[in-house]
C-alpha cells in the first residue's frame, strides 16, 4: 500500500465531497440521509465489529481499519435497498458477505472467485446487488461489468469496494462516469457506486462525505 497516495487521494476526495446539503435529486438525497447516514442497530454494529477482528490476518492496524469501515459502508447501502439477490465477486477474504448476511439475512448472497465464471451460477438472473472488489486493468473491469449488465435487474446498484487502495481504478472510474448506460455514479472514496435506475435524469455524479 503507497500511503503517500492514499492520504494525497484522501485529501483530494474531502476537498471535492459534499454532504447532503449540496444534492437536488430525491432519489439520491433520501438515500443519503436515510440510508448512509441511519443508525444502524445496536446488534449488528457489535457483531459487525467483531467480525472485523477476526478478519484481520496480516494485514495493517490502516488497512484492517479500511477493510472494515469498506465493509459497513456497503452493509448500510443494502440495508437501506434491501436487495434480494446480491453477487460478490473478490479477491480477498474480507468477510463481505458476513456483513451483508448480519443485514440481510433473507437475501440470497453468491460469492465467486476472480477467475470464477457466471457458468458456475445455478441462477445468474435478476441480481439487485453486486459488489466486486478485485484489481484489474481497466479493460479487464469494462469487460467484467459488461459481462454482468445483462445479469442485473433495471435498477440494480453496482459497488466497487476499497477502490481507494487500488491505483488500477482510476482510469476505469472516469469512463464508468461517461458511459452513457449509467446516469447516476457516486464517489465514496472508500467506494465508489454506480446506480441502473431507470428514472429519466440527465447523467449525475456524486461525490460524497461518508461516516
Amino acid at each position: 500500500m503507497n500511503y503517500f497516495s492514499f492520504f494525497r487521494d484522501y485529501l483530494q476526495y474531502r476537498l471535492k465531497a459534499k454532504d447532503e446539503y449540496s444534492i437536488h435529486s430525491p432519489y439520491m438525497f433520501d438515500f443519503f440521509t436515510k440510508g448512509l447516514k441511519a443508525k444502524m442497530s445496536n446488534k449488528a454494529f457489535k457483531e459487525l465489529k467483531r467480525s472485523s477482528k477476526a478478519t484481520r490476518g496480516d494485514l495493517s492496524c490502516l488497512q484492517s481499519r479500511l477493510r472494515h469501515k469498506n465493509n459497513v459502508f456497503v452493509a448500510r447501502i443494502s440495508a437501506y435497498f434491501k436487495p434480494k439477490r446480491i453477487l460478490i465477486i473478490s479477491d480477498w477474504e474480507n468477510n463481505t458477505s458476513l456483513y451483508l448476511s448480519t443485514v440481510l439475512p433473507q437475501s440470497d448472497i453468491v460469492q465467486l472467485g476472480r477467475m470464477a465464471t457466471m457458468d458456475s451460477v445455478e441462477n445468474v438472473s435478476n441480481f439487485d446487488f453486486i459488489y466486486l472488489d478485485i484489481e484489474e486493468n481497466s479493460e479487464q473491469t469494462k469487460a467484467r461489468i459488461d459481462e454482468l449488465i445483462p445479469y442485473c435487474n433495471p435498477n440494480a446498484i453496482l459497488v466497487f469496494g476499497n477502490t481507494a487502495t487500488n491505483n488500477q481504478f482510476k482510469e476505469i472510474w472516469t469512463r464508468f462516469q461517461e458511459d452513457e448506460r449509467f446516469k447516476v455514479t457516486a464517489d465514496f472514496f472508500l467506494c465508489k457506486v454506480i446506480f441502473l435506475t431507470q428514472n429519466p435524469m440527465k447523467k449525475q455524479h456524486y461525490c460524497l462525505l461518508t461516516k
